[in-house]
């Protein structure tokens, strides 16, 4: 693909210009040819093409007909018994899949007649065991394929759909290649790739719908973009890989069933967090540990989040990567942050920045150190000068030790050192350095407990 965009602003796929003959250009300078010159467009619109924008503009009726075209076309040859369990997986009716007959095949003559008047039909009627090619090809009208048997392997790369596209219900038996299609509304619902489909950087700008698709063979989303998707009760049977993809929006696996891995690396989920919700997992699940890649925690999206990341990081426990349960755990404690009063909001921030929310080793044991410090700073400067107070001559031999001991004893008290070494050196402080010694004493505990959780998640010390 090339780098050079004519309108940096658009994606690579964009169509940036169009023709009289139906051809288009892409914002990479790929040309497009018309659907209405692809024979495999030809044979889906035997009975004629469709109109409208959405979903119900398409007229059934019509769409009943093209099926029938081409599934009696495409399934010539086929046994009786692959016939009848094909019509089950289309949920089509036997008859969806007979051989057409001489009249139909005839009206399939006359469509390709009229859309190559020049041509050969020999040379253009496409072959139930050639592989459907649609690629580089610009659709302007719905492309309907909503029911249709596909037992050949198929290639739409670079292709570009301006109107909605419908697989729903399709059953592809062959490796599918759908690379760099960019295009608005596609249904993919209860579809199934038997072998190997790849999206690589496909560009769904309107949004795709996977509901209770079948992705028997491999699956590839690598650095694909999509609006609005849904994959709710689908099944992966085999390895998916959504490297590097951009979801702009709801990303929804609800009740999907992943048998194999599934890889989220370096994936970016822009505003909203993937919803996992009743999802069952037997695979390695991999995700990036990478705030940026994930939604900016907002009171909009945070209650919703917050259900999200409790489920991912039951995923992560499921999988039994505890680096990740945590990752999520932090998700969810800055959604709760989000959602929370202004009182509890304090603390939530007072502990995510100064414990990371709990996995932080270094964070606390800052704040350790510079509470030693600073005491020690502070006793040694009154053991140099007591102020009109006698400090016992031990303590006056050497302050600057006894100030670092002192301020050590005070942070870490619960050792004991204060009553056994500096119980007649604390008596006889200033009422201010007491106070100082006592709060010593209680950030002490607190920051030493919050290292203990940090060591405890980090290594887990369980």
């Amino acid at each position: 693909m090339s780098e050079r965009l004519e309108n940096p602003e658009l994606p690579p796929g964009a169509i940036v210009e169009t023709f009289e003959d139906g051809s288009a250009r892409r914002n990479d300078g790929v040309m497009l040819t018309p659907a209405s010159k692809n024979p495999w467009y030809v044979l889906a619109t035997v009975a004629g093409e469709q109109e409208g924008t959405s979903p119900s503009d398409i007229d059934d009726d019509l769409h009943a007909k093209n099926r029938r075209f081409w599934n009696g076309w495409m399934c010539q040859g086929m046994d009786d018994a692959l016939r009848a369990s094909l019509s089950k997986t289309l949920s089509v009716p036997k008859t969806d899949l007979a051989p057409l007959s001489a009249t139909q095949i005839s009206k399939v003559e006359e469509r390709f007649s009229i859309a190559f008047p020049e041509a050969n039909l020999e040379d253009v009627l496409p072959k139930p065991s050639t592989p459907l090619r649609f690629d580089r090809v610009y659709a302007s009208a719905p492309l309907i394929l909503s029911g249709f048997c596909i037992p050949v392997s198929s290639s739409f790369h670079q292709a570009s759909i301006s109107s909605i596209a419908d697989f729903s219900g399709s059953c592809f038996m062959e490796h599918s290649l759908f690379c760099e299609v960019n295009a608005k509304l596609v249904f993919f619902q209860a579809s199934q790739f038997l072998k190997n489909v790849d999206f690589t950087e496909t560009h769904f700008h309107g949004g795709v719908i996977f509901r209770q698709t079948q992705f028997v063979g491999g699956s590839t989303f690598a650095r694909t973009k999509l609006q609005f998707s849904l994959f709710d009760y689908s099944q992966f049977g085999a390895p998916v890989d959504f490297d590097g993809a951009i979801f702009e929006s709801n990303a929804s696996f609800t009740d999907a069933v992943f048998k194999a891995s599934a890889s989220f690396n370096g994936t970016k989920f822009r505003n909203n967090a993937p919803n996992f919700s009743g999802s069952k997992i037997n695979g390695e699940m991999i995700f990036t540990e990478d705030v940026d890649l994930w939604p900016t925690v907002t009171k909009s999206n945070a209650s919703a989040g917050k259900r999200a990341y409790t489920r991912l990081r039951q995923v992560a426990a499921e999988i039994y990567d505890p680096d990740l349960e945590h990752f999520f755990l932090r998700q969810e404690m800055r959604c709760k942050e989000a959602l929370a009063g202004r009182f509890e909001t304090g603390l939530f921030v007072l502990y995510r920045k100064f414990a990371d929310s709990g996995i932080s080793v270094m964070r606390p044991a800052a704040v350790l150190a510079g509470l030693w410090a600073l005491g020690a700073a502070m006793f040694w400067g009154y053991f140099l000068a007591p102020m009109g107070h006698d400090v016992p001559e031990r303590v006056a031999a050497s302050p600057g030790w006894s100030g670092i001991g002192l301020s050590f004893a005070n942070v870490f008290a619960f050792l004991g050192l204060s009553r056994a070494f500096f119980a007649e050196v604390l008596v006889g402080l200033p009422i201010s350095l007491k106070y100082f010694a006592g709060l010593q004493t209680v950030f002490g505990a607190v920051f030493f407990f919050l290292l203990a959780l940090g060591l405890r998640n980090r290594f887990r010390l369980k």
